[in-house]
Formats: C-alpha cells, structure tokens, sequence
C-alpha cells in the first residue's frame, strides 16, 4: 500500500512540473483517447491585385477538439514553411502578408488538436493557390488613317503576363465630344480567340475620330485611361448606311465580308457575327453559308440587310465542326464570291461530356494514397480532371479534394491523396472537364474505386504535447 502512494505522489509532482497542459488536462476528467489528427481546409482567391491576401479557413476534429490553427504558404523560391499566422478557433480567415512579390502563392493549414495530434504538414499544390498580379495589362488600337461610310474596324493588340486579360474596352474621342467616352464596346477573350477587332458605329457624323483601348485583368487591374491622341486616328466620310439612292456612277466592285464565331461552344444555337462593307453603292443584303459534316458549302437561308450584326444559326450536322463565311450583296448587285475551303471562322459543337475512370489500391498501409485515372474526350478534347473523395466516418459525403490534374501538365495521370479522415475505406472517382466546358456527372455510391487504410496508431510525440505559450 505505501508503494502505491509513492507511485501516486511521484505522478502527481510530474504533472506539476510540466504545467497547465492542454485544455482537456484543465479540467476533471483523463486525456481523451484520441490517436487521430485533426483536419483543417484553406481557401483563398484565385487571382487578387493586394499584397495582403485574405485566407479563410475551417478545421475540425471529431476527438479532444482543434486547439490551434496554422497557416502555411509556400512561394517563388520559399517551399512550404509556417507564416508564423496562428487562430486558436475552428473557423477565420488569416490576412496574410505576400512575401514573394508578384506571382503564385499556395496556401494550407495546419491544425492541432487538444491531444497534441499535429495535422501533415503540406504538400504538392497544398489547399488553395493564388496568384498576386498588381501590375495592369497593356493594349494598343490601330485603325485605317482614312475611311468612308458609317462602322469603323478598330484591331487591337494586348497584354498581361500573370492573371491574363480578362476585357478590353473600346474608348473614342471626336472634336465634337465631350473628351474621351467609353463606346461601350467591350472584347472577353475566349479560348484560342484569334479575333481581335471591334467595329464602332460612327456617332458623330464626318471628322477625325480618335479611338485607345483599355484593358483590366484576370486580377482586376485597370490599363490607365486614353488621353490626348489615343492610340489610333480615323478620318471618316460618313456615308448613312440607310442610303438608298443608287449612285450616278457604274459600281463594277463586289462588297466585302467576314464572319466571326467562338471556337468552342456547347449549347445552341451558335452566334455567328459579321460585318460588310461597300465603298461603292453600299450594302443591300448579307447572307450566312455554312459547312458541315458531310454538306459542303451551302447558304443557311440567313440573312440581313445590315452591314454589322449577328446570326444565330442552329446546327444541322450534330455535333462536329462547322465552317463559317457570309456573302454579301451590294445595290448595284454585285454578289461577293462564295467561300471555298475553311472559310471566315469555324466553331467545334461539344455537347457531351468527357468521361474518366479512377483506380486505386485495395488497401494502403501509409500515406499518400496514389490514385491513377485514364480519360477521353472524342471532339474538344479534355482539359482538367477533378479527383472527388468520399471518406470514412465522414458526413461529408463525396466532395472534391482539390486535387487536379491537367493534360497539358507534365507528369503521369495519377493523384497522390493524403487522407485526413483517419483508417478505414476511402471511395474515389475523378470527374473531367473538356474545352467545350462539359461537365462529368459528379459522384455517387461507391464511385470508380475504393482503398482500405491502415496505418498504425503511434502515440504523440512528447515535444508536440507541450501547449503553445
């Protein structure tokens, strides 16, 4: 018996000496029996033009409860490493300092529970990735220096080397405006859009027309607005385009034409514009031809009698790739000549969606788990791959672990996974995107695949048990 006491006593001086002890220690009660890590998620924008960029976050831990939260980044040459940011709440958001400058940051968090369990530190592309862009894109117009009837064609050039342009607007001045005034015109970059062209309705009659372009990007950065001469400089000789009166002299010259459409596009009818031109006796009529499938060029049976507008044509052929021109005709009659081979503009019509398969081992014993998939895509061709998760003891449900992976990367098709949930069966599916912007049907049941873990139970280390002063 006086062994026993001995024991008790020499445990109890112990405690004293080690100190407060995590919050469970504080009150009555053992440790809870808690081996598992807790887990916690970041979210960040995607692009931001502030150096001080705003990571929210949530942790949670089904045992003793989180007891901190830390904040890990990892950018330019600096590899993941603790921000030194810490919230002792479940849920926040941490305003975090850009420490590289200009340029990619990845965030994660790394939470810790009331048991002294440590959440794995980050790897790979971590929770969430930001790109800090505080530098504003560039642009330039040119325009014919002379030009005689009512749309003037402006080209443009620009930009943005980090979040990339998001849209270009058309401004112009003239002698009897009031300054420079935005047209109203604005270009959104589709992808693999060569298009680069605007064609401004003259409001103001005959004169000098000045025109500039001012660009924002993908992180809402704003080009300087135009003053003085602008970028570009147009005489017009207005001429109405409701002009109808056939003019004195022989018009021997056919107009001229061109249509324009997305390259990629998955839901109908496709938007086809155009713009004609007649330096003679003008515009009368603008039909759309098109090609598809097996039908070569032939007249859609649409039509106007305006120089700049846009068809919406209604594809014949299923899906595939469809050819694009117009032909015009002027008053004098002269017809524009019909398009031979690839035309104006061409359009890839993608309705269905891309299809993937996930595969993984049937039971792992450590971390990651690696998670290889296959795709395809049979017409636009696929461009990310999602990989979704259903985890154990988990209510959840299957959610997308933010892993992606994307053709044009380098490295073989497979996911390496560190599971957050602890042991047991983990199901898993990957859900593909194509260029069109079809969507795989999202998970349900047990999904493509599925991987029992089983990892041994290792107690905590003693330095990590120690609360945080």
């Amino acid at each position: 018996m006086r062994g026993k006491s001995v024991l008790v006593v020499g445990v109890l001086i112990l405690a004293l000496l080690a100190g407060p002890g995590p919050a469970w220690a504080q009150g009555p009660g053992l440790p809870p029996d808690d081996p598992w890590p807790p887990a916690s998620q970041a979210q960040s924008p995607q692009a931001t033009n502030s150096p001080v960029i705003p990571v929210s976050f949530t942790a949670k831990d089904e045992g003793s409860g989180v007891a901190e939260v830390h904040l890990w980044a990892s950018c330019g040459s600096a590899w993941w490493h603790d921000t030194g940011l810490v919230s002792y709440d479940t849920s926040g958001v941490f305003e975090y300092t850009a420490e590289c400058g200009e340029g990619l940051y990845r965030f994660a968090t790394v939470a810790v529970d009331m048991a002294g369990n440590w959440e794995a530190p980050p790897q790979g592309d971590g929770d969430s990735r930001t790109v800090l862009d505080m530098t504003a894109p560039s642009s330039t117009a040119s325009s014919p220096p002379f030009l005689q009837g009512s749309v003037i064609p402006v080209n443009f050039t620009f930009s943005d080397n980090l979040t990339g342009i998001s849209e270009v607007h058309l401004w112009v001045a003239h002698a009897t405006a009031d300054g420079w005034q935005d047209t109203g015109l604005v270009y959104r970059p589709l992808p693999d859009d060569p298009g680069q062209v605007f064609y401004y309705r003259a409001a103001y009659g005959s004169g000098l027309y000045f025109f500039a372009t001012v660009a924002v990007d993908g992180a809402g950065n704003w080009e300087k607005l135009p003053v003085d001469m602008g970028d570009t400089s147009t005489y017009l000789n207005y001429a109405s385009p409701d002009f109808r009166a056939r003019p004195p002299a022989l018009d021997p010259f056919p107009p001229a034409s061109s249509a324009r459409s997305a390259p990629l596009v998955n839901s109908a009818p496709i938007a086809v514009s155009y713009v004609a031109q007649d330096q003679g006796s003008g515009i009368s009529m603008v039909y759309l031809w098109a090609s598809c499938g097996k039908q070569g060029w032939h007249n859609t049976g649409l039509s106007a009698q305006s120089g700049v507008g846009v068809f919406y044509y209604t594809p014949e052929c299923g899906e595939g790739l469809y050819y694009f021109a117009t032909v015009a005709v002027d008053r004098a009659g002269n017809w524009e000549e019909p398009p031979s081979g690839e035309g104006d503009s061409h359009t890839l019509f993608d309705v269905t969606p891309p299809q993937s398969q996930a595969s993984s081992p049937y039971t792992a014993f450590g971390l990651p788990i690696p998670v290889s998939f296959q795709y395809e895509d049979d017409l636009s061709g696929v461009v990310e791959v999602h990989l979704w998760v259903r985890e154990p003891n988990s209510s959840l449900g299957w959610h997308d672990t933010g892993l992606v992976f994307r053709p044009v990367d380098p490295g073989l098709p497979v996911f390496l996974y560190n599971a957050t949930a602890g042991n047991g069966t983990y199901y898993f599916a990957t859900v593909a995107v194509d260029q069109a912007g079809n969507w795989e049907e999202l998970p349900t049941g047990e999904g493509d695949s599925h991987t029992f873990l089983s990892m041994p139970i290792r107690p905590p280390s003693p330095d990590r048990t120690r609360p945080t002063r």
